[in-house]
């Protein structure tokens, strides 16, 4: 700031910490009626867009929001002539077990953002994807899109996101991926045991993991402790790579891990992967 522009956010779907102080089975999805009000307040023409990860990776570690949240939100976004831009970076090609994190929810975005999952991380490459009337409307306007920058339209990146994409499909990895992640989960829930295991949550292989100090309040642990750097080097001497992140409770406070692993993990690595957590886990507590 002030650099950045005026860019107003909604209160997250976080049951967990319920940004309305409800519980799921009790709500009437405040956190997706927060749109219009946001948009009301800002003015519906001058807002061209919403965008939101279909579960929110790394700031808050795997959110998967209720039953009815996105269908709410598309109701609101077409009451107002917004459009709504699923952010698919991380939930997209797989990941969360259907092609896109937004299908869980029969839910048609207007734009979806793509990335690192079409090349599998083998090379740079992202994309967006509309819908005809989005592309009809600049074809048949200016006909004129200016998005060429230093590496776009890049052959050999476009070259190898097809061949992964191809593989990703003859091999069945999606349907894979949300077999195992139904295995995935039910093994990460093993580590409720722990005194700081908070919640546990996820949608095919992709899943957090948060920290708590006290389960029955809450409350996150100081964040000088660093406690999510600490699991995650710790894991990585044990060798395996997790994604830490913090302030998830209230944008300072709040520790959490994010785990991704490959569409072809085997279920004796699953076991291991949670093995490998489960002794950093004890190791750590003992410390802190």
């Amino acid at each position: 700031m002030p650099l950045l522009q005026h860019t107003p956010h909604i209160q997250p779907a976080y049951c967990y910490r319920c940004p309305f102080k409800l519980q799921p089975e009790a709500c009437s999805l405040e956190c997706a009626t927060d749109l219009e009000k946001t948009i009301l307040y800002e003015g519906p023409d001058s807002v061209s867009a919403f965008m939101a990860e279909p579960i929110v990776g790394a700031t808050a570690a795997a959110l998967v929001p209720r039953e009815g949240y996105f269908q709410k939100i598309r109701e609101i976004c077409d009451r107002y002539d917004v459009l709504f831009i699923a952010d698919e970076v991380m939930t997209g090609m797989g990941r969360t077990g259907k092609n896109f994190g937004i299908n869980h929810w029969s839910v048609i975005p207007d734009m979806i953002v793509v990335a690192k999952g079409m090349s599998s991380g083998y090379t740079p490459i992202a994309g967006v994807i509309v819908k005809e009337e989005i592309h009809r409307a600049i074809q048949e306007g200016s006909g004129a899109f200016v998005h060429g920058h230093t590496y776009s339209q890049n052959p050999l990146s476009a070259a190898i996101a097809s061949a992964t994409i191809d593989y990703l499909l003859h091999h069945d990895l999606i349907s894979q991926s949300a077999q195992k992640g139904e295995y995935f989960l039910t093994a990460l829930r093993s580590l409720y045991h722990h005194a700081f295991v908070g919640d546990v949550r996820g949608k095919g292989l992709f899943a957090g993991i948060e920290f708590v100090k006290d389960k029955k309040t809450k409350e996150p642990f100081d964040p000088k402790l660093k406690l999510n750097t600490r699991i995650g080097n710790r894991a990585f001497e044990k060798g395996l790579i997790v994604y830490p992140g913090g302030g998830g409770a209230d944008g300072i406070n709040g520790d959490h891990i994010l785990l991704a692993p490959p569409f072809v993990i085997a279920e004796d690595q699953i076991r291991k992967l949670v093995s490998i957590l489960d002794e950093t886990f004890t190791e750590i507590f003992r410390e802190i």
